[in-house]
């Protein structure tokens, strides 16, 4: 995991926003995925192996789920994929480009190259955008994968294979949820600036409005 090497800022700044920011490697985003995939292959082992709870399981899997589950996940890979685009598109132009236009933030930034000495990469301000971005991006490939999991190791008549088949979909899912937590994250940090916005410029017509009656 790279660190984005800088320290938050004080109190003396005007925006109080933070810039200790790290970017997250693939790894980051896969551990907690590889977890469930690990515990999900136990747990189907012990059921279906071990302690025959689920007899049926199996045969279902292979003779109605498992062409549900590709269709599914190729879909969702699909869609994932058109919406990665519009996502940070958006997000980079209505809200990472526009703090540059609010002079407190301009202050804050030039307090924190004065603060390092100059020393500071300035792309670390992008750094939530580039997580976003490669979190859309790998949950594209895992669920395109999964997709083709299911009809390749999944369709052997091996046991383990639809153990492992059954597991990826979990796998799929963590990522799926791992990467609607940024897009969450990244939606709730553009509305609180649009909220500050649109109340400074009611604010502003108000008192505008208020000079006119006079």
């Amino acid at each position: 995991m790279a660190s984005a090497m800088v320290k938050p800022m004080n109190d003396n700044t005007s925006s109080g926003k933070t810039f200790n920011v790290q970017l997250l490697s693939t790894w980051d985003f896969l551990k907690l995925p590889l977890f469930a995939f690990i515990t999900t292959f136990a747990v189907l082992y012990l059921c279906t192996i071990q302690f025959n709870v689920f007899p049926w399981f199996m045969e279902n899997y292979r003779s109605s789920l498992r062409g549900s589950f590709f269709t599914g996940f190729m879909s969702l890979g699909s869609l994932l994929w058109a919406v990665k685009s519009f996502v940070i598109s958006n997000l980079k132009k209505d809200y990472f480009e526009r703090q540059l236009e609010d002079p407190n933030f301009i202050k804050d930034m030039k307090w924190l190259q004065d603060s390092t000495n100059g020393n500071i990469d300035f792309s670390i301000y992008f750094y939530p955008l580039v997580n976003l971005s490669r979190a859309l991006f790998i949950s594209v490939v895992v669920s395109l994968l999964t997709s083709v999991i299911q009809i390749t190791i999944g369709s052997a008549k091996c046991i383990y294979a639809t153990l492992f088949a059954c597991s990826s979909i979990s796998f799929a899912l963590f990522m799926l949820g791992h990467t609607l937590y940024y897009v969450n994250i990244n939606y709730q940090d553009w509305m609180t600036e649009s909220t500050k916005e649109y109340k400074k410029e009611i604010l502003r017509k108000i008192k505008e409005g208020n000079s006119e009656s006079r």
